[in-house]
């Protein structure tokens, strides 16, 4: 069979797709009693325009009758393309019926195996092409908003989720003094994704530090301009949010 999905439904059962069957099941939880197929040799549905699919990959139950499948067609070929599939699945009518197919806006991608279908918050679909190392993601209507392609890799499933990343180690800072009292401080913090700005603290001491500056970051590693008194010897660094919160401080370095 090749089980390579397994879903809980909202009825509390198990949707589970078989690749080698080209069927997805709806499997009694307590039972393991076999309650329909959708796809393959017996299947039990009444399939609209689109519908078919071959070797599939990550199907997903979703509220009002919504199923969605990666649809590989890949390996051997089947078809020209894989799709991911959006389906209205009416369990009372034994019908399925295509609400629409995603297929790469660029390129006839055509995965012999692996591949996604994400429904995101905003309404959008996210397509990750498993063996074929590209994830895109769409409007609802077909629009495409995101194209990307892995490199030297594959994705099993790609997914789209918020993510804030805090690294475990402090940021990082390195200073080039030009002349008496002015430095510029570069500012950096590997992995941090929350970071809105920097300000820079100098000083005579390590524990008798000021602001002196401040800039917004510009990318990975945000240079400040700054002007200090000639008794500065110490300089750090403050990680700041967008609400003007500190995240993160860096080691006090001599300068």
């Amino acid at each position: 069979m090749h089980l390579n999905s397994i879903d809980l439904t909202a009825d509390g059962n198990l949707l589970v797709s078989a690749r080698n069957t080209w069927t997805v099941y709806k499997i009694d939880r307590a039972s393991g009693a076999i309650i329909w197929r959708l796809g393959g040799k017996r299947n039990d549905f009444r399939r609209g325009p689109g519908v078919h699919f071959a070797w599939q990959h990550d199907a997903r139950a979703h509220p009002n009758n919504v199923v969605t499948i990666f649809d590989d067609e890949g390996d051997p070929p089947e078809a020209k393309q894989s799709r991911g599939l959006v389906l209205e699945v009416d369990e009372a009518a034994r019908t399925a019926t295509l609400v629409h197919a995603y297929t790469h806006p660029r390129r006839g991608l055509l995965a012999g195996s692996q591949g996604s279908v994400q429904l995101l918050a905003n309404g959008d679909v996210f397509v990750g092409w498993g063996a074929e190392p590209f994830y895109t993601e769409y409007r609802a209507d077909g629009t495409v908003v995101l194209d990307g392609h892995i490199l030297g890799a594959q994705s099993y499933r790609a997914l789209r989720f918020p993510w804030v990343g805090t690294p475990a180690e402090p940021p990082a800072l390195a200073v080039a003094r030009h002349g008496r009292g002015r430095l510029t401080v570069y500012a950096s913090w590997n992995g941090a994704t929350a970071v809105e700005s920097w300000s820079v603290l100098a000083g005579p001491g390590r524990r008798d530090l000021a602001v002196v500056g401040a800039a917004n970051r510009t990318g990975f590693e945000t240079p400040v301009e700054v002007a200090v008194p000639s008794s500065t010897r110490y300089v750090a660094v403050r990680a700041v949010d967008r609400l003007g919160a500190t995240i993160g401080t860096s080691a006090v370095i001599r300068v």
